[in-house]
């Protein structure tokens, strides 16, 4: 496969697709350079973590009309492949063209293909009305037909459950403005506030005094008035949930080089730059080059896939000053299958470790008064995180498994011992090379 007639060739040459990238090139390596721009556009990549079940049934079902014969295979190439496979590109096509701007170059496997396959499928079509003579060669085309489509319908269903990422920001919103003012506290409450928050304040506390800091996802604001309080000259939190950066306004302790806004991280520029006056900054020189010494991003990145974590993190690298710190924490994936009282998260214990990469996993913390919140964990690799910055531009500075302290278990035995010696949390924290000029 890979070659094609003069008058596909012209056709390429018209689209500004060079011939040398097609003709004689197996259609199997186009596929392969396709999706590693797709994956380099979205800075994400799924390419060694595809579930083994994704297209089981896809594979069973052709198993069975291979053994079916001719009507079986016919069913299968024609209409489960040749017939509809030009219309699935082409609305592809659309929404690459849209969403990341693709090529004709970069998208040539799919335009060759919406082209060959509708001659395919004009060819097939006279194929199978001479080998389809009878009514029960015709009836039994219809029931293989039948059970074609329903194999890509199978498939197609457990892509969506796969990567269904459509409504997460909304439902993450809508999850903390219901649950806005348990959160909300003075003082540490939540088991994380003991085993997580405070190594960030350790690795943050060099850098904090007389610093401006952006606070990425900074619910209602505990850790903003924390870093205010170890010395922060101005503090710009940001966070999706309208509840939480409303609880964040109206707190009796909010400093007055606070400032909180509404919107999503992985469009945190943007963001800061609508709202700039609301949030004291000037946009210009100053802010291309960066406007934060100091960032913190602490239990953010388990409420986004691991696309939009890439986002945030080229948008952070973007707004720190050249030498800027960036601190993040996230839970450790080994809590994953390791649901407790205290901490954890229900995956069923059915997939394995790089199978539940990007999947949604529902969750709970616990409070010292026994009352539970409600979290979640997007859950990624050690790897994505380590690759998300290192891919945006950061230095790895240091690398910490969060824990129970020895001193919390004497304090509070009861509340600790569930989850005393599991890895709890991951604090990693970054660094912008002072070389770096973001404009």
């Amino acid at each position: 496969m890979g070659f094609y007639d003069e008058k596909t060739l012209q056709e390429c040459d018209a689209m500004g697709i060079p011939r040398k990238s097609v003709d004689s090139v197996p259609h199997h390596q186009l596929f392969l350079e396709l999706v590693k721009t797709i994956e380099r556009k979205v800075k994400c990549s799924y390419f060694d973590y595809i579930p083994e079940d994704l297209n089981e049934e896809m594979v069973q079902i052709q198993n069975e009309l291979t053994k079916k014969g001719k009507i079986g295979l016919l069913a299968s190439l024609y209409f489960g492949s040749e017939l509809i496979v030009p219309y699935i590109y082409s609305s592809l096509l659309v929404g690459l063209r849209l969403c990341l701007n693709i090529t004709h170059e970069e998208s040539r496997f799919l335009l060759l293909h919406v082209s060959m396959d509708s001659d395919h499928a004009e060819n097939i079509r006279d194929i199978i009305v001479t080998h389809c003579k009878t009514a029960e060669d015709r009836i039994e085309l219809v029931k293989c037909t039948e059970k074609v489509l329903n194999g890509r319908v199978a498939f197609y269903d457990r892509l969506v459950s796969f990567n269904n990422l459509q409504s997460l920001n909304v439902n993450v919103s809508k999850l903390y403005d219901n649950q806005a003012t348990k959160w909300s506290r003075e003082k540490p409450s939540l088991l994380s506030d003991f085993t997580g928050r405070p190594i960030v304040y350790d690795l943050i506390r060099e850098h904090v005094e007389g610093a401006c800091v952006i606070d990425v996802g900074c619910g209602e604001g505990f850790v903003s008035r924390t870093m205010t309080k170890m010395g922060a000259k101005k503090v710009v939190g940001i966070d999706v949930s309208p509840g939480m950066i409303n609880c964040a306004k109206v707190h009796p302790n909010k400093g007055v080089n606070e400032f909180f806004l509404v919107g999503d991280a992985s469009g945190l520029k943007q963001n800061l730059i609508d709202q700039w006056s609301s949030c004291n900054i000037m946009l210009g020189e100053n802010f291309d080059v960066g406007t934060f010494d100091l960032g913190v991003a602490v239990f953010l990145f388990n409420y986004m896939s691991i696309s939009s974590m890439n986002k945030t993190f080229e948008d952070v690298h973007s707004v720190l000053k050249p030498g800027g710190h960036f601190v993040f924490s996230v839970p450790h994936p080994f809590m994953a299958s390791h649901n407790t009282s205290a901490f954890g998260f229900n995956s069923n214990n059915d997939s394995t470790y790089f199978a539940l990469r990007d999947k949604c996993l529902e969750g709970h913390i616990a409070r010292i008064d026994g009352d539970k919140l409600n979290v979640r964990m997007h859950f990624k690799t050690i790897e994505d995180y380590i690759n998300a910055a290192t891919s945006n531009g950061f230095e790895i500075i240091s690398f910490t498994e969060a824990r129970v302290r020895a001193e919390d278990m004497v304090n509070n035995i009861s509340f600790f011992s569930a989850i005393n010696g599991h890895p709890l949390h991951i604090v990693i924290k970054v660094r912008k090379p002072v070389s770096a000029f973001s404009a």
